[in-house]
């Protein structure tokens, strides 16, 4: 009797434990992402200017100086574009992709002189796309 007992209980622990992560893990992907886009060309170089854009939503464009951050709340999950401006360069690059984006409660871009680096931590970095000129 004190088997079924034990295999009883241990089933009903493991079945709370499993309900309780996978609701955690549901209700973290209907949580707010917010996307960051930092300027990390050299404090010398000319403003950075930036629009960013989804299907519904066309804020005004941004100008950011060296070490400014440009963020928004992503109140959709649809994919949000940018468009990126500096000197002769310029790249359209994807800031929010549901997809790739979706579990993450926070996006990081760092823009710099070789390119657009992705992070989801702000400390590890990938670089995703590289300016263009004609």
């Amino acid at each position: 009797m004190r088997q079924p007992l034990k295999i009883f209980l241990g089933l009903a622990i493991s079945s709370f434990f499993f309900a309780t992560s996978t609701s955690i893990i549901d209700n973290h992907r209907d949580e707010a992402t917010t996307v960051y886009i930092i300027n990390g060309l050299p404090k010398s170089s000319e403003t950075m200017q930036v629009r960013c854009s989804s299907k519904s939503t066309s804020p005004d464009p941004r100008s950011l100086d060296a070490g400014e951050e440009y963020n928004w709340t992503v109140k959709e999950k649809g994919m949000y574009k940018c468009y990126s401006v500096w000197r002769e360069f310029f790249q359209v690059w994807h800031a929010f992709q549901p997809r790739r984006d979706r579990n993450y409660r926070e996006v990081f871009w760092v823009v710099k002189e070789d390119g657009f680096y992705l992070s989801w931590n702000n400390s590890s970095w990938v670089r995703k796309a590289i300016w263009e000129s004609e």
